[in-house]
């Protein structure tokens, strides 16, 4: 369950004076209730950082694999409407541009 703080809640409604000054920032607080199980596994793979950095990386990751995810479905669908001759031909051209792209990044590097 993720619940908004009343300082965040003052942010969004701008009922201070440093609500006012914040209203522009880009991030807000929220409070979270998370498994001590969960929370000490956090702290002991990154020890190095703290709870709040930790947990807007992985969230920031996660969203980025769900959006892959999503894209990646929704080139599935589009692939299965379009006759497999056409996609037999489009992955050829694929393999062959990415390895035309190969080719010159060698050469490039010498």
């Amino acid at each position: 369950m993720i619940k908004t703080s009343k300082a965040a809640t003052r942010k969004r409604t701008g009922s201070s004076k440093t609500a006012r000054r914040t209203r522009a920032s880009s991030s807000r607080t929220i409070s979270a209730r998370f498994p001590n199980a969960l929370l000490a596994e956090v702290a002991s793979l990154r020890p190095d950082r703290t709870l709040s950095a930790t947990m807007v990386e992985a969230l920031t990751e996660w969203i980025r694999r769900r959006r892959r995810q999503y894209e990646d479905e929704m080139i599935t669908q589009a692939l299965a409407s379009i006759p497999k001759a056409q996609v037999r031909e489009e992955m050829e051209l694929a393999r062959l541009a990415g390895r035309s792209a190969l080719k010159a990044v060698e050469k490039a590097n010498g």
